[in-house]
């Protein structure tokens, strides 16, 4: 199963721009497939952890539908609302950090 990932950084008291990543894989098992959007998201929210001020991160992830032209929001990850920075990295099971469907 093919799976898009859309994660987006913004500040809470700035207008300013922070990076917007987009990420693409392929995996079948779908507790594979959350292990690893943790550990991406864990990269992305490391590297962002000098950046000074409150900010905040948008994820979305959804696996394709099996025509591979339109994405599945039956299945869709996306980031508890009060899960800091702190609470990602501390996370070791994905059932912390995300909430499913």
């Amino acid at each position: 199963m093919k799976w898009r990932v859309h994660c987006s950084f913004h500040f809470v008291d700035r207008a300013a721009d922070l990076p917007i990543y987009n990420y693409d894989f392929e995996e079948s098992d779908l507790k594979k497939a959350h292990r690893r959007i943790l550990t991406y998201v864990k990269t992305r929210t490391a590297k962002l952890g000098r950046v000074r001020g409150k900010w905040f991160c948008l994820l979305v992830a959804m696996p394709y539908l099996p025509s591979g032209k339109v994405l599945n929001g039956e299945k869709m990850v996306c980031l508890k609302h009060d899960c800091s920075d702190r609470r990602i990295m501390k996370a070791t099971d994905p059932d912390q950090a995300f909430v499913y469907g």
